[in-house]
């Protein structure tokens, strides 16, 4: 068990996660595979996904600052699917290994939200903004994130910010005691960005136009590869 400060809570879980088949529709056309010959397109991403989930070890650790409305975040899929993705590139299948790369991306994204409804049960505080180290925080702000957690988060980081296992993020959490009519997630995603409130204002911590790849830099696979 983590310690934590007297304003402080540690929470720890493992996750278990999959996406739905109307999501993994939605994932297709978003990375433009739908579009694609049978083999790059649906059925292939539905055969990838079923060979990661069971590769997937998702653990999440989070401290919530409760006097900061803040929580300090970790989240990882974990080592084996690492190996998955470099057993398809040790094989020249470069563009499995990038949809392997696109899944885990929308994976990571719902294990921001469920971590978000733990916190929500267990505290009663609602997530309203995610900043990431590198995007909206400046990048050594991720030292900080580990240091919380005392060498005992579930990914490791080493030098030059690489995070292992590579499918990981460490972000921190806005918080809120009252539920939000918006959601935290990644605006340059977001179907609602348009007449987002939060989005448009910029906030306090102010925004910027955002790639779809911005909020998981850690990533090392991107489209130009295969073009």
């Amino acid at each position: 068990m983590i310690k934590a400060g007297s304003d402080s809570t540690i929470m720890e879980y493992r996750l278990h996660l999959a996406l739905t088949p109307k999501e993994l529709e939605e994932t297709a056309e978003k990375y433009h595979f739908s579009g694609m010959d049978v083999r790059t397109g649906t059925e292939e991403l539905q055969g990838i996904h079923e060979m990661l989930c069971k590769a997937a070890d998702c653990r999440a650790v989070c401290m919530v600052e409760k006097e900061k409305m803040e929580a300090e975040a970790v989240l990882t899929l974990g080592a084996q699917v690492d190996a998955l993705q470099e057993e398809y590139q040790k094989q020249g299948l470069l563009m499995e290994a990038y949809l392997t790369d696109c899944l885990c991306r929308e994976l990571l994204r719902k294990g921001n939200r469920a971590l978000d409804e733990r916190i929500q049960e267990r505290m009663n505080l609602y997530a309203v903004r995610y900043l990431f180290p590198g995007q909206n925080l400046p990048l050594e702000e991720m030292e900080r994130i580990f240091l919380c957690f005392d060498g005992k988060a579930p990914v490791k980081l080493h030098p030059g910010f690489v995070l292992v296992p590579r499918q990981s993020v460490a972000y921190r959490i806005v918080l809120s005691d009252r539920e939000p009519e918006t959601c935290a997630d990644i605006c340059a995603d977001c179907v609602r960005r348009a007449s987002c409130e939060r989005y448009t204002s910029g906030e306090r911590y102010g925004n910027r136009e955002k790639g779809a790849d911005d909020a998981f830099p850690n990533t090392d696979l991107q489209p130009s590869d295969f073009h």
